[in-house]
Order: structure tokens, then sequence, then C-alpha cells
């Protein structure tokens, strides 16, 4: 009787396999990689993975297809956590019907797909980006636009942001999850919400006060972001009354005040939209040349 003996990984197989995995590459596609794994089938790679701490064994009960690194979110404590958290707040979403038990997501428009390449990663998450398209009417005829939509599964992630107060209704119940986040990262998450219900616009040819910074949602998450920015002062506006919406913004106006602003949010950012930094880094070099009048004579506050 032939017995056969599992050829042992040698430690620079190993070191390889942890390597290229952390690149992204699946067992697979490192089997194929690596010539002297040719013939190694790729479950086999697993235990080296999970004695690195690259890896965690699912549950045996967890049938998931893809994957997802389900304590993301469990405490706020990183630039990222806290930025994918006010962009989940803004244009994210959560459900727990039919066939998306328990799920969460974002749906962006196609040109800012590579923001939900930045979220899939930051979650280690294999779960595809699909393509759709979406008509609206706006009084003119169906306008269509292709959007894209990240869809992941986990039951843990969806528990943590109810209990940080998201809903399957957040656009008409939302809350700013503050508490859960630590003073240093507020800059982060409300630049996240920025991200997804914000805006910055020039409007106009004026020389001075060129620029309007707006956030929109909930009356209750734009009354908190009022408040973190110290504009207690300034008088929201309610948005479509006619609906009974609870939705409101709140428009700060004067290149000097959205300066600021800007400046505070993207304060030791390593993530963002990139075609909204672009606005603010225009708005920025009003003031870092020294060419320009100083601030004070911009009239602003």
């Amino acid at each position: 009787m032939t017995v056969r003996t599992r050829k042992r990984f040698t430690e620079e197989e190993k070191a390889k396999i942890c390597e290229l995995w952390q690149q992204g590459y699946t067992a697979t596609k490192i089997c194929q990689e690596v010539k002297s794994l040719n013939g190694r089938k790729p479950q086999t790679l697993y235990p080296i993975l999970i004695k690195a701490g690259l890896y965690e064994k699912k549950p045996a009960n967890d049938l998931r297809r893809y994957k997802v690194d389900d304590h993301y979110f469990d405490e706020i404590d990183t630039e990222h956590k806290a930025y994918w958290l006010g962009f989940m707040l803004a244009d994210g979403f959560i459900t727990n019907s039919g066939h998306s038990t328990k799920t969460f997501g974002m749906t962006l428009k196609a040109n800012d797909k590579n923001a939900l390449e930045a979220f899939k990663e930051d979650l280690k998450a294999t779960y595809p980006i699909h393509e759709y398209e979406e008509y609206h009417d706006w009084g003119n005829g169906p306008v269509k636009t292709v959007v894209s939509r990240l869809l992941m599964k986990s039951p843990r992630i969806f528990e943590k942001l109810v209990e940080m107060g998201f809903s399957v209704d957040k656009s008409h119940t939302a809350i700013l999850p503050i508490e859960y986040v630590p003073d240093e990262l507020w800059n982060h998450l409300i630049r996240g919400y920025f991200d997804g219900d914000g805006s910055l616009a020039k409007s106009g040819d004026k020389r001075w006060h060129t620029y309007d910074l707006k956030f929109t949602g909930t009356t209750e998450v734009i009354t908190e972001i009022r408040s973190i920015l110290k504009k207690d002062n300034v008088k929201l506006s309610e948005r479509y009354p006619e609906r009974d919406n609870n939705n409101c913004s709140l428009n700060l106006c004067g290149d000097w005040q959205v300066y600021n602003i800007c400046k505070w949010m993207y304060k030791d950012a390593t993530i963002y939209l990139k075609r909204k930094h672009e606005r603010f880094k225009i708005l920025e070099n009003k003031y870092v040349n020294k060419k320009q009048s100083s601030p004070q004579e911009c009239g602003g506050s």
C-alpha cells in the first residue's frame, strides 16, 4: 500500500501566500500565480492565512458566498470608519426584507464608482459592484442615470448600524450618531456626510463671496451638523414643505466662512470624493496665495 504524505509549505511560500493575499489575490489566484503552488488546492492555503491572522474562518452556519469584515463598525476609531459612517448616513441604506435580509450598502452615480471600490476595500469585501440604469422624470420627460450599487450581507453590521440610529426609512428618520464617534474624528464623519448629501458650489461672477456650502438631510441630522459647525444662528431651509418629509438644508455662504469650514472638514484627510475636494482646493488657493487680498478685505467672518 502506498502512503501519500502531504508536502509541507516552505517558509518562502508561506510569506508569498500572505503577501499576495494582502494585495487582494484570492486563494485560487495565488495558486495560479506562484509556480511552486500550481498543483495545490486553494483550500490548503487557508490554515496559513488563519495562523497569520489574515483570514477568519466562517461559522458553520454562515452560508454567504461573499466576504465582508463583520466587525468593521464595531468601534469607530479611525478616520476611514468615521468617514464611511457619515457617507452611509447620507447615501447608504440598510434593508431587512425578502432576499435582502439584514443587508447594507450604497448606491451612487456611476462616475463615483471609485468611492464604492474604496468602501469595499476598507471592508475587505468581495461582494460585486453592479451597475443599473434608472429613469427619473422631473417634468421634462424621463432622464436616464447610470448608477453603481454595492449591497452586502452582514447581520452584525446591520444590527450595529441600527444601534447607532440607522433605519430602513433613513431619509425621514436619520440622526447623526455623534456619540459613537470620538471628538477628534468628527470632521471625518461630517466630511463623509458632505460627500454624500452636501455640495460646494460657485455661483455668479462676483469678486467675493462666490462659494456656497450646503448640507441636506433630516432636521435632526442637519441641526446637529449646524451645532458642530457652531452656526446655530443660521436658519435652516425646509425642503419640499408640502411633502412633510422632515427634510431641510443648511446653507452657508461667504468665501472666508466656507473656506474655514472646508479646511476643518479636510484636516488630516486621506479619503474624500475627488471632484468635491478639487473645488475646495480652488477656493483654498484664494487664501494661501499671498498675492490675494487678506481675509479681512473679503468681508468674511
